[in-house]
């Protein structure tokens, strides 16, 4: 069902524009996973990454004091410049002003002395569900990273349930930043105020909880987007 869901959404994503106003990108579906997947565990927090045919299962607990994140990503990409994902919570805990999300992410672009990238999530904080979108610029130099441009897709609360499935996608096309969640009318469309030019980045996926926080879901029916 949840197979046959994501290729309805491809299919949404083609008659609203998607692929023929990129100039009729590729799609490749990411249907196991060999070593060029690497997983990293950031923060002090601890976690695990396993995999289940064509599905990441994900799991992250926060420290006291410290955020934990488990990072999954694919090495020897490219010309990708997007991902769609099926994204799903089981659990999730938080203490307030800390919160807790499941993501897919990419370095998508370059701009200037930057890398740009792109980030979509299913996020949890004060008993709160949102679909969070992300644009964020990392200086090639000094490894300072920026948040452009961030929001939610949908409603502040209630976008998704526990259990539950929400696929999404994001993408580079040309100096645009495009996403889109299943269901929603449109692609949220963002234009950036420099030129893009291409990077090849690790398409990824990844959890995240925040101090005294803990998180577990999947990220499943991958599908890489190629230029």
């Amino acid at each position: 069902m949840k197979k046959l869901w994501t290729h309805i959404v491809v299919a949404v994503l083609i008659s609203i524009g998607w692929t023929a106003s990129s100039q009729g990108m590729e799609l490749i579906p990411v249907t196991s996973f060999d070593d060029t997947w690497v997983t990293e565990n950031w923060g002090t927090g601890s976690g695990t990454v396993t995999t289940d045919g064509s599905k990441v299962n994900l799991s992250v607990q926060g420290t006291s004091t410290d955020f934990g994140e488990m990072f999954f990503y694919k090495n020897g990409t490219s010309g990708i410049i997007g991902m769609i994902a099926t994204l799903r919570v089981d659990q999730a805990t938080t203490i307030p002003y800390y919160g807790c999300q499941i993501n897919i992410l990419q370095y998508v672009g370059k701009m200037g002395n930057s890398k740009i990238q792109l980030l979509m999530s299913l996020e949890f904080g004060l008993n709160q569900e949102r679909i969070g979108y992300r644009v964020a610029a990392t200086d090639l130099t000094t490894n300072v990273k920026t948040v452009l441009y961030f929001g939610n897709i949908g409603s502040y609360d209630g976008n998704w349930a526990f259990g539950d499935s929400k696929t999404v996608a994001f993408a580079r096309v040309g100096s645009e930043f495009w996403f889109y969640v299943q269901g929603s009318p449109g692609i949220v469309k963002i234009q950036a105020f420099e030129e893009i030019t291409p990077f090849d980045g690790p398409p990824a996926v990844d959890a995240w909880a925040g101090p005294g926080n803990s998180i577990s879901g999947s990220v499943s029916d991958i599908y890489l987007i190629k230029e």
